[in-house]
C-alpha cells in the first residue's frame, strides 16, 4: 500500500490562521497523520468490498461485526478474570470488613463518649465554691424559716 498525501500552501496558509507559529508544526503533522489515515482506510475498504469472495458490503460488514465481538467477548473475559480473581476478591472484602468494623467502632465510642461528656462537668473553683456557698445560704435559709414556724 502506498500513501500518498498532498499539503499544499493554502492548506498550511489555514492552519496556521487557527494555531500559534509554535504550535503549526504540531498541527501540520496532526493533519497529514489525519489525512493518512483517512486515505488508508478508504482504500481498504474499496480493496476489501470489490474482492469477489465477499458477495456484498453487507456479507463484509457481518463478517468484521462478528469477528470484532468475538474480540471483545475474549478482551471482557480475560477483564473479568484478572479484576475477580481470588486474591483480587479476597483484598476488596478485607478492605470491607475492615472499614466496616471501624466505623461500628468508631460508632460506638463517640456515642460512649457522648454520655460520658453529659457526667463531665468542666469549671473553675470558682464556680464550685459560689454553688456550694449558694446551697447552703439555701440551706440555712430553709432552717431559719423552720425555726421561725
Amino acid at each position: 500500500m502506498n500513501i500518498t498525501i498532498n499539503i499544499d500552501e493554502e492548506k498550511i496558509l489555514e492552519l496556521a490562521q487557527t494555531a500559534s507559529i509554535e504550535e503549526l508544526p504540531r498541527t501540520i503533522f496532526y493533519q497529514a497523520k489525519k489525512e493518512a489515515i483517512e486515505v488508508a482506510v478508504k482504500e481498504i475498504k474499496d480493496k476489501l468490498v470489490e474482492k469477489s469472495y465477499y458477495s456484498d458490503k453487507e456479507s463484509l460488514y457481518s463478517e468484521v461485526k462478528d469477528c470484532l465481538y468475538k474480540q471483545i467477548e475474549v478482551r471482557i473475559k480475560e477483564l473479568i478474570e484478572a479484576k475477580f480473581s481470588e486474591k483480587n476478591i479476597e483484598a476488596i472484602v478485607k478492605r470491607h470488613a475492615d472499614q466496616t468494623i471501624t466505623s461500628w467502632l468508631e460508632k460506638k465510642i463517640y456515642a460512649r463518649l457522648e454520655e460520658l461528656k453529659k457526667d463531665i462537668f468542666i469549671g473553675s473553683s470558682g464556680e464550685l465554691e459560689n454553688e456550694r456557698r449558694v446551697k447552703e445560704e439555701a440551706y440555712e435559709a430553709e432552717l431559719e424559716a423552720m425555726k421561725q414556724s
